[in-house]
């Protein structure tokens, strides 16, 4: 069956006969075509690998993303000016309520599971309970073995990454003084390397793939951070693609994509990609956990010795 045939299944199936978020083409089909979605950039190295193999498959498909916050991707969908996005949540009640007041109907597929990592500098402490990150998180007990403060990092407001630590880990507590926001995921990198007593916090896909040059890079004279549960204070684990696909990591949470294409156009097609054997695969190489595991065709040849 050629890939083609099998995108177009998918579209079938993730695609309905309601009214659909506008198209920025009239003339998209699954595999041709053009259009632009919103991605929360905490998963700009995944979304890039999924849209360099996509295009390549299909040449006449052009996929254009805005890496942006979590919260301007969901204004943007509900707003009608994408018509797919990825989350690391689904959507509240309130959004739902808002969107099918406009006649939209949309989809909300998961299709991976990631963490949230913690990083600090390779002559910090190289463990933690996950109370007691809670608890520095809150700005309660943020200090270290000398008993000085620990200051803690995001990559930027808005995003998927602080509106899970403050909605799953915090459970709506906010935040402590202690926390802040900078401006980029680089930036994260550069302030825990160049001051004492501080974490960052980021989503694991950013140092997930340990081959890339450009993770060696970041993670250089840094460590990540290994944090035991509570059910299990003296196992310390890891953020790894192991620890991630057995769950024994704690601060673990699912990816979703939200079509709200509605018919069978260019983001439905890209959608129906990512959560093809081919997706799913790309998702298990960068360290994430896929939605479901990818058929992998095994041949095997006979060989018959006639002496």
């Amino acid at each position: 069956m050629s890939k083609t045939l099998l995108i177009f299944i998918f579209c079938l199936l993730l695609s309905c006969n309601q009214k659909d978020i506008p198209d920025q083409q009239s003339n998209n089909t699954p595999t041709s075509g053009k259009v632009q979605i919103a991605i929360d950039d905490a998963y700009t190295n995944l979304f890039t690998e999924f849209v360099r193999l996509f295009q390549h498959t299909y040449t006449n498909a052009t996929v254009e993303i805005d890496y942006t916050t979590e919260t301007d991707a969901v204004s943007r969908f509900a707003n009608g000016q994408v018509p797919l996005i990825c989350l690391s949540r689904q959507l509240t009640s309130f959004e739902l309520k808002n969107i099918k007041e406009r006649g939209y109907y949309i989809k909300t597929i998961p299709f991976a599971a990631d963490a949230i990592a913690f990083i600090g500098r390779a002559d910090m402490d190289s463990t933690y309970t996950d109370e007691e990150l809670i608890q520095i998180l809150q700005g309660n007990t943020g200090l270290n073995k000398d008993h000085n403060q620990i200051n803690v990092v995001f990559d930027r407001n808005n995003t998927g990454t602080a509106g899970y630590i403050k909605d799953s880990i915090l459970l709506g507590k906010p935040l402590g003084a202690n926390c802040y926001a900078l401006k980029s995921v680089s930036e994260v990198f550069d302030y825990i390397k160049n001051n004492n007593n501080v974490i960052g916090v980021l989503a694991v896909n950013h140092i997930s793939d340990i081959e890339d040059k450009h993770v060696q890079k970041n993670l250089s004279g840094l460590r990540i951070i290994a944090v035991s549960k509570k059910v299990t204070p003296d196992i310390y684990v890891k953020p790894d693609a192991q620890h991630i696909i057995d769950g024994s990591y704690p601060f673990l949470r699912n990816l979703y994509l939200v079509n709200g294409e509605g018919t069978s156009g260019l983001a439905t097609g890209f959608a129906a990609f990512i959560l093809s054997d081919i997706g799913m695969t790309i998702i298990e190489q960068i360290g994430l956990k896929p939605a479901k595991e990818p058929v992998r065709v095994i041949e095997i040849q006979k060989s018959f010795n006639n002496e």
